[in-house]
């Protein structure tokens, strides 16, 4: 209730300033995108979209086309792309429209920032919108991207964690690269103990072909003693695990 009531205020102060302000306006820019942001929290990706590129075109307007502000723009609307192409008619048409915003946006701030965490999470999300699409090269090449950005930003922090999770998940796809597969889902799920807490996880990192059975054993209690985000590392070893079984 309070999210549609906020929309609705939105909705009259958009009517209001629409009237009294230029299409590029920097309070009509930053109402866009708030009113953009609810829609899209109450599912509303049609209206959320509109908005989102309205504001686009007043940040083009405002800051250039090749600036900070426009990749920003179009990561959050690449977002809501991918929002809207689950479950839906036209996945196939919303994923290629993502993944168009976000090389778009990559190019942009490959551009601006060099190797940097901002490009290292837009090649983090083209990646997964080209999983989801099932365009694995793609995105594999993304990943591995995202990967090797910040590891040399970091070794080991959150988005660490996540790029090699991602990657590891795609390489338990490849038949040749299941060792690399088991070190990445090993190494997300040791550096997520590090930051919350749990039993080690740095022995999945050593694991090889051998004794499949007993390692499979040995990853059950895994799932329910593991903090939830090192869990979901921990669970798709097991995963593996099993499947190599059968």
């Amino acid at each position: 209730e309070d999210l549609e009531r906020a929309r609705e205020h939105l909705i009259a102060a958009l009517q209001y300033k629409k009237r009294i302000l230029d299409a590029g306006a920097p309070d009509l820019f930053s109402t866009l995108n708030v009113y953009a942001g609810a829609c899209s929290r109450s599912g509303r990706n049609k209206e959320a979209l509109e908005a989102m590129n309205l504001a686009m075109g007043a940040a083009e307007e405002l800051f250039g086309l090749k600036s900070p502000a426009v990749a920003t723009q179009l990561f959050h609307t690449s977002l809501i792309y991918l929002r809207s192409a689950k479950g839906g008619k036209e996945t196939k048409e919303l994923l290629d429209q993502a993944a168009a915003q976000l090389q778009q946006c990559l190019n942009i701030r490959s551009e601006i920032h060099g190797e940097s965490e901002e490009v290292a999470a837009a090649a983090q999300l083209l990646g997964s919108v080209s999983f989801a699409s099932g365009k694995y090269k793609e995105a594999r090449k993304n990943f591995e991207k995202a990967l090797l950005i910040r590891t040399s930003l970091a070794r080991e922090n959150p988005a660490v964690a996540c790029s090699a999770h991602a990657l590891g998940c795609l390489y338990a796809r490849m038949p040749r690269r299941q060792e690399d597969a088991i070190a990445l889902l090993g190494k997300a799920a040791g550096i997520r103990k590090d930051m919350l807490g749990g039993p080690t996880c740095h022995k999945l990192q050593q694991f090889g072909r051998k004794n499949w059975e007993n390692e499979t054993q040995s990853m059950l209690p895994l799932c329910t003693s593991l903090g939830r985000f090192t869990c979901i590392s921990a669970w798709h070893l097991k995963q593996f695990f099993i499947c190599k079984l059968h």
